[in-house]
C-alpha cells in the first residue's frame, strides 16, 4: 500500500462519529435554555421594559421549547402575561402575537384575542398606531420611527393570526 492510501485510511478511520441531527439539534437547545430563563428574569426585574427585540423573542423561543417538550420554566405564562401587558402599554402587541402565534396558539387563546382586539381598536385613521419609543431619551414619546416599525410589526402579529388561504382555489381571480 502507498502512502496515499494509508493517509486514505487513516483519515477514514479519525473521522468523528455521526451524530444524528435532531440529538444534537435538541442537546444544544435544551443546553441553552437555563442561561436564556436567566436572562429574561434579569429583564423583566431589572429593566421592566417590553422591548420587541427581548419580549418577542422570549415568547417565541420558549414558547416554541415547550411545545416541542422542552423543560421550560413554571413561571413562562407569567412571562408571557407580563409581555403582553408591556408591549400594550406601548403599543407593540403585534411582537408578542407574531411569536404566540408560531408557537402555536391561535385566534380562540385569550392572548391573541387580546392582541387583536386591541390593535384593531387602537389604530389610528391613516392605518398606523401610535407607538412609543424605548430610548431613554425619547421613551413614552410617539416617535416616527417607532410608529413605522410598529405598523410593520402590527401587520406581520396579525396575519400571523389569520388562517392561510388555500392559493389553488383563489389563484387567477
Amino acid at each position: 500500500m502507498n502512502a496515499v492510501g494509508l493517509l486514505l485510511i487513516s483519515s477514514l478511520l479519525n473521522l468523528p462519529q455521526a451524530v444524528d441531527p435532531d440529538s444534537a439539534v435538541r442537546a444544544t437547545i435544551e443546553k441553552s435554555i437555563p442561561g436564556f430563563q436567566d436572562r429574561v428574569v434579569w429583564w423583566i426585574e431589572k429593566k421592566k421594559c417590553g422591548s420587541c427585540h427581548r419580549t418577542g423573542m422570549m415568547v417565541w423561543s420558549l414558547s416554541g421549547a415547550r411545545r416541542r417538550g422542552f423543560a421550560v420554566s413554571d413561571q413562562l405564562d407569567e412571562w408571557i402575561s407580563w409581555s403582553i401587558a408591556e408591549t400594550f402599554k406601548n403599543y407593540r402587541p403585534g411582537m408578542v402575537l407574531l411569536p404566540l402565534a408560531r408557537a402555536g396558539l391561535d385566534a380562540s387563546d385569550d392572548s391573541i384575542s387580546a392582541g387583536r382586539t386591541f390593535l384593531v381598536t387602537t389604530q389610528k385613521p391613516d392605518g398606523t398606531w401610535a407607538v412609543r419609543g424605548t430610548k431613554a431619551n425619547r421613551k413614552n414619546q410617539v416617535q416616527q420611527t417607532s410608529v413605522y416599525w410598529g405598523a410593520t410589526w402590527a401587520v406581520i402579529g396579525l396575519l400571523c393570526t389569520l388562517p392561510d388561504l388555500d392559493t389553488k382555489s383563489t389563484s387567477g381571480q
